[in-house]
């Protein structure tokens, strides 16, 4: 999970973990009964780009959880090509961000009282990159998968772990990286729904294998026709 700092009123901002740009229907159902083995991670990664070629766009209510419990929500936007816009409820209810790809600044509308303040940084400006140097451009769902779950399953760091009982309509992928990953977690379980083959929670953990975060996305829909309209803030 990634931390954004907003300089006028330091704001903490979660947001969960590119897609490809490949185009085809999405349904991910039609993947079911094709004969793949599910305890391999391989197989598993395949078929998560599969669904990945057909989605244009989600949105979801994510929650985040620190390692003190404190609960941090907001709503996420995404739309193909990598445009972004973040609402968040709860801590500093009102505030948003938007980041669209062929524009290097990120978008920040502070105060819901008064929309035409709109303050713009780079994606490198530390006040809107995480503790960790992430940027704005790499807290997509996709780019989760792309920076972490995909070099795990090609290192040999993931495995699919056979008992899920909190949570049978998912399957657990267990994430250990062998490897020190600098400026990031090196251990995480991931939950991704079997239906739509999406992640639908991440946790990760400190070296010593205590929780450090527990992200959730909540009512996760796809393909609804996001607008472009959505991802710019007026001044």
């Amino acid at each position: 999970m990634i931390m954004f700092y907003c300089l006028v009123c330091q704001l903490e901002i979660p947001v969960s973990f590119s897609l490809p740009t490949e185009r085809t229907a999405f349904n991910p159902e039609s993947l079911e009964g094709d004969g793949i083995d599910m305890h391999n991670t391989g197989e598993l990664l395949k078929r998560i780009d599969a669904v990945y070629k057909g989605l244009d766009d989600y949105k979801c209510t994510l929650l985040s959880y620190s390692e003190d419990n404190d609960e941090e929500r907001m709503v996420y936007f995404f739309k193909k090509p990598k445009q972004i816009r973040m609402e968040l409820i709860t801590p500093h209810k009102g505030t948003i961000i938007t980041y669209k790809s062929d524009d290097p600044f990120v978008y920040v509308s502070p105060f819901r009282w008064l929309r035409r303040l709109v303050l713009s940084f780079r994606l490198d400006n530390p006040l809107v990159m995480s503790s960790n140097g992430h940027q704005v451009d790499e807290s997509d769902i996709g780019s989760f998968i792309e920076m972490i779950l995909r070099p795990a399953v090609i290192n040999g760091d993931a495995s699919i772990l056979d008992a899920n009982p909190g949570s049978p309509d998912s399957y657990l992928i267990n994430i250990d990286f062998k490897k020190e990953t600098k400026g990031r977690p090196n251990k995480f379980k991931v939950w991704i729904d079997k239906r739509i083959l999406l992640p639908v929670k991440i946790d990760s953990y400190y070296p010593d294998g205590r929780l450090m975060e527990s992200v959730i996305f909540k009512d996760l829909t796809v393909n609804s026709g996001l607008p472009d309209e959505l991802f710019r803030l007026k001044r």
